[in-house]
């Protein structure tokens, strides 16, 4: 073999050699072409071509069927050939090796022991200096908080990609890109975000010589947000409109949903018996609460006037708010005490 050395990143295609039958060749007149490291000599097997058979002296082309890509630097170039087969070359100014490995059982993973020389034989590589297959994904994401922003805490990020792939996160930081090479999270000061829009931009670039997906996991803002203040004012008239202004009957429908707030029970009782009365319609409706904390409702209708309690015994309690919700349908009464029907 000889010693060749590749000036660029490249994908060997094939080897040419000039070669021929010695007389008395016998067979397997064929040969393969391979490619080994360097290491003070050849080294390591890194590719292997497919057969060429031999016969006339002439240019022969060994083509490597998955073409190794290999980085610049010093490799060599080796034929190995059945019996009486020629390769011709210069006995002198050059360097070579050789050694008296049987061609059937091919290349050797180790080229082993050998023969130096300074033969110039006629042989060598084609490769393509264009980059392999390279697969790229780039990727800008911007969005803003549309909350009332009180302060922006973190960045939070995670993503899933191949083995092969590398990815670069950056996020934008006083007009220019900037590499994070701390991982997630990452405090966002105001020279990371628009203090006006509450926007954050961030950028991943990805590539790889094998196809891939890059699936974003997690891409967060934390941030605080100033919650208003609630107003609460106290009523004494509810205005109902003509609602329950006439006799509720069969084919009659409503709902009441209301947030209470109670802060005493007494044994009072309306004249239609009712405790604690806090919702009334004369004549047709009222809804109170008994003093041991269960609801109660009066319903006048065509067909009867009922009196009905609901709930366990402390189901609404004093000082606390507390969800009321009655819903009458053709003479059906149901009633919700908090979330439970």
């Amino acid at each position: 073999g000889s010693k060749f050395t590749l000036t660029e990143d490249g994908s060997v295609t094939s080897i040419s050699a000039y070669m021929g039958l010695g007389g008395g060749a016998k067979n397997p007149k064929e040969a393969v072409g391979a490619i080994y490291s360097e290491n003070a000599g050849p080294d390591q097997l890194l590719a292997t071509s497919d057969l060429e058979i031999i016969s006339s002296d002439a240019w022969y082309t060994f083509v490597f069927s998955s073409s190794p890509d290999l980085p610049a630097g010093d490799y060599w170039i080796v034929i190995l050939t059945g019996t009486k087969i020629k390769l011709f070359g210069e006995n002198t100014g050059g360097s070579s090796e050789y050694n008296g490995d049987s061609y059937s059982d091919g290349p050797t993973t180790t080229f082993g022991a050998s023969t130096s020389g300074t033969w110039k034989y006629s042989i060598y590589a084609n490769y393509d200096w264009s980059s392999p297959d390279s697969y790229e994904i780039f990727t800008e994401i911007e969005w803003s908080v549309n909350d009332v922003v009180a302060s922006m805490e973190y960045l939070l990020w995670d993503y899933l990609t191949n083995v092969s792939a590398t990815v670069n996160f950056s996020v934008w930081k006083n007009g220019a890109y900037e590499l994070q090479t701390g991982g997630s999270p990452l405090q966002l000061t105001t020279d990371y975000y628009n203090e006006v829009t509450n926007t954050v931009k961030v950028k991943f670039e990805c590539n790889s010589s094998n196809s891939f997906t890059l699936d974003i996991d997690q891409l967060r803002i934390d941030y605080n947000s100033t919650v208003g203040y609630s107003d609460y004012r106290d009523y004494d008239f509810i205005q109902w409109g003509d609602i329950l202004d006439e006799t509720l009957g069969t084919s009659s429908e409503f709902v009441i949903m209301t947030w209470i707030f109670p802060t005493a029970f007494n044994s009072n009782k309306s004249v239609n018996d009712v405790q604690n009365v806090f919702i009334s319609k004369d004549g047709n409706l009222e809804i109170g609460i008994t003093d041991s904390g269960r609801l109660q409702i009066y319903l006048n209708t065509i067909n009867i006037e009922a009196n009905a309690t609901y709930g366990n015994s402390g189901a609404i309690s004093l000082n606390s708010w507390q969800f009321i919700a009655i819903r009458y349908n053709n003479s059906n009464v149901d009633v919700m005490i908090h979330d439970t029907w």
